[in-house]
C-alpha cells in the first residue's frame, strides 16, 4: 500500500469531455487542484464533502493499490480522498467508493468492500461507500445552487469582509440578499457566504426568502 497519501496523476484515466453534471471538473476550495469527475453522484459526492465542515482536504483518484481477494490479485483505485477531522480533533484519512445503491447491494461488490474496508483499517485508514441515498434530493438541490452562485467568482476576500462587516450575526436569506446588494455587491455573494460556510443555514429545507442565516465565523 505504497504512496498512500500522494499523487502526481489520476491513478485512473478520466474522459473529460462530456456535459456540466455528467463528467467534468471541480473547483474545490480544500484542495489546489481541481478535481475531475465521472458522473453525477461523483459531483453530488463532492458536493457534500466540500460543504461538510469537518472536512479539510479532498481529492479525486488518489492512488492505486492492488489487493488478494478470492485467489488473485486485483487492483483497485478510490473515487474520492477527504482528510477530515473528529471529535477528538484528529486527522483522519477517509477513501470513498462513489456507486448507486443498486449496484453495493450485489453479492459481489458487498464482498469486495467488506475486503477494502479491512484492508484500509490495517493500514491505519478508513473506507467507506457512497450511494444517492447518502444524500437527501433537497439537499442536493441546494448545494448545486450554492455552487452554481459561488463558483463564479474568483478572489472575493475584500467583498467577504465587507459582508461580514455589514451582515447581523443572524437574519434571513432575503433580508441579507437585500443587504448585499444595497452594499453594492453582487447578489450572488450570499451564495459564496454560504457555501464556503461563512454563514450557515438548513440545508435540508429548501432555501426560501424566509430561511434563518447564522454567523459561523467569529
Amino acid at each position: 500500500m505504497r504512496n498512500t497519501d500522494n499523487k502526481l496523476n489520476l491513478a485512473r484515466r478520466i474522459k473529460r469531455r462530456g456535459p456540466i453534471f455528467t463528467k467534468g471538473h471541480f473547483p474545490t476550495q480544500k484542495n489546489g487542484n481541481t478535481l475531475y469527475f465521472e458522473s453525477f453522484l461523483e459531483l453530488s459526492a463532492l458536493l457534500y464533502f466540500e460543504m461538510e465542515a469537518t472536512v479539510i482536504f479532498i481529492d479525486t483518484q488518489p492512488y492505486t493499490i492492488t489487493y488478494l481477494i478470492n485467489g488473485k490479485m486485483v487492483r483497485y483505485t478510490a473515487d474520492i480522498f477527504v482528510v477530515y477531522i473528529d471529535n477528538t480533533g484528529e486527522q483522519k484519512r477517509l477513501y470513498i467508493e462513489v456507486k448507486p445503491s443498486r449496484k453495493l447491494a450485489t453479492t459481489v461488490n458487498n464482498h469486495k468492500f467488506n475486503t477494502l474496508k479491512a484492508l484500509y483499517i490495517k493500514f491505519g485508514r478508513e473506507f467507506r461507500t457512497f450511494n444517492e441515498l447518502d444524500i437527501t434530493r433537497t439537499k442536493l438541490k441546494n448545494l448545486e445552487l450554492l455552487f452554481q452562485g459561488a463558483s463564479v467568482f474568483g478572489d472575493v476576500q475584500p467583498d467577504i469582509n465587507k459582508m461580514l462587516a455589514i451582515l447581523p450575526k443572524q437574519t434571513t436569506l432575503g433580508d441579507a440578499h437585500q443587504q448585499i446588494i444595497n452594499a453594492g455587491l453582487h447578489e450572488n455573494h450570499i451564495h459564496y457566504l454560504l457555501f464556503e460556510q461563512y454563514y450557515c443555514v438548513d440545508m435540508d429545507h429548501p432555501l426560501t426568502q424566509d430561511c434563518l442565516i447564522y454567523l459561523n465565523v467569529t
